[in-house]
């Protein structure tokens, strides 16, 4: 009996950064669970980040803003139409 190979989801499920100091890294992640967008920026800022694009919408009518994290790694937060995470934690395209 074979078995057809399916191609894999695309998908991040793992992050690998370097950072100066794990424990402050640790915590500065650790407190970042707000689902508003300009909570978390606020908040990221807050914890030691460093805003490099301010909250804005965007040209596919989401709304999205930038910061580097403790170790200059840059993130951007976004709430983008059309897609929403499932119950499997994975980021889907909305029905």
């Amino acid at each position: 009996m074979s078995k057809e190979l399916s191609a894999p989801v695309p998908r991040l499920t793992v992050i690998t950064l370097g950072v100066s100091d794990i424990r402050a890294s640790i915590a500065f992640y650790d407190a970042l669970g707000f689902s508003r967008l300009d909570a978390v920026l606020a908040f990221a800022l807050s914890k030691g980040a460093t805003l490099l694009k301010s909250a804005h919408e965007t040209d596919y009518g989401g709304y999205s803003g930038y910061f580097a994290d403790p170790d200059g790694h840059p993130w951007e937060v976004v709430v983008a139409p059309g897609i929403e995470v499932g119950d499997d934690r994975r980021v889907h395209l909305a029905d």
